[in-house]
C-alpha cells in the first residue's frame, strides 16, 4: 500500500497526480502562455496527455 504524503499551507497544496487531474492538466498545458516553459510542448490530444501520466 502506497502511503499518501500531502504538504500544504493556506495557499499551496502538493500532493501526487491522479487520473482525474488529467482533464485540468491538459487543459493548463494546452494554454500559449504555458507552451513556453513546458519541453514537451503543447499536448495534440487528451490521450496523448495521459500516456505522459502513466510515465
Amino acid at each position: 500500500m502506497i502511503k499518501t504524503i500531502e504538504l500544504f499551507n493556506e495557499r499551496l497544496k502538493l500532493r501526487l497526480i491522479e487520473f482525474s487531474d488529467l482533464n485540468a492538466i491538459h487543459s493548463l498545458q494546452s494554454l500559449p502562455e504555458t507552451d513556453q516553459y513546458n519541453t514537451l510542448g503543447i499536448p495534440e490530444k487528451l490521450r496523448s496527455q495521459k500516456k505522459l501520466l502513466l510515465l
